[in-house]
This record gives structure tokens, sequence and C-alpha cells, in this order.
């Protein structure tokens, strides 16, 4: 199993030989080891099949593994990291907690946004602190809808 991955070396890896799914791949020379270390009767049978469905069987296995290993970390990323998601928690976000979020997620902000996008999100930011500083009035309507189910169009 090979991952997390960024976007590149995903894209580097030979589609033939490899499933990928979110920021995941497996062989399918991997997938295969697995399949035979299982018993010897699966090992038997594997190598008995004809060689298109023991590929089939073989990638069936590695999609499997992918699935499982992009779902679980999708599920650990999400619970790990609870970042600034309302008005008021992004206005608290100091510049420094700000970098150490983007130092976290930057190989993937990096391949989907790139760097220059990156900085113009935290010139954004410094230009939303800066009002948040400087306006009574925006910082009142921001308090009003400081809440985390609170849906944009409400806002």
């Amino acid at each position: 199993m090979l991952g997390p991955l960024v976007h590149r070396e995903l894209k580097a890896l030979d589609d033939t030989k490899h499933e990928k799914l979110g920021r995941f791949a497996i062989s399918h020379d991997a997938a295969q080891a697995h399949v035979t270390s299982l018993d010897l009767w699966v090992c038997d049978s594997l190598a008995e099949l004809p060689k298109a469905q023991k590929q089939s069987v073989i990638v069936a296995v590695a999609q499997t593994y992918v699935l499982g290993a992009s779902g679980i970390d999708d599920l650990v990323v999400s619970e790990a990291l609870a970042y600034p998601v309302t008005p008021t928690e992004l206005c608290a976000t100091s510049m420094p907690q700000f970098s150490e979020i983007i130092k976290s997620l930057r190989p993937r902000l990096a391949d989907a946004l790139g760097e220059a996008q990156i900085d113009t999100i935290a010139a954004e930011l410094r230009a939303l602190h800066k009002y948040h500083a400087d306006s009574k009035s925006f910082r009142d309507v921001i308090a009003a809808f400081d809440h985390r189910l609170a849906t944009f169009d409400s806002m």
C-alpha cells in the first residue's frame, strides 16, 4: 500500500499495474501477494483460474484495499483537524496558527490551487483581520451568525 500520496506521485504510477483512489495506491503484485498468503486453498485456487479471471480477482482485492485506506484517511483527517470555519473562528485565527494549518495541508493545496493561490488566501485572511478590527458593525454581524451549522446563505 502506498500513501498518502500527492497528486503528482499518484500520476507517476502505472495505471496498468496499480489501483488508485483518493491519496492511496496499491500495486497489483502487492494485492496478489496478500491474496496468496491468505490460505493454501486460496493460493491453489487462484493459480488454477484463467488469466483474465485471476486478474479480475487481483484488481478487485486491490480496489478494496485502496477504498478502505482512502475511507479511513478521510475519517482520520476530518476528526484530527478541526479547522476554523465560522467567521469568528477565522477572525480569531492568528497568522502563526494559519501558517501551521497551511503547512499541514500544503502538498494537497499546492496540487489543487498552486502556491500563488495559497498566498492570496493568506492576504485575504489579513484583510479579514483588519476589517474585523476596524469595523464594529462587521463584528456585530459576524457575532450574529457564529455557529458551525449556519449555512452560507443564511450568513
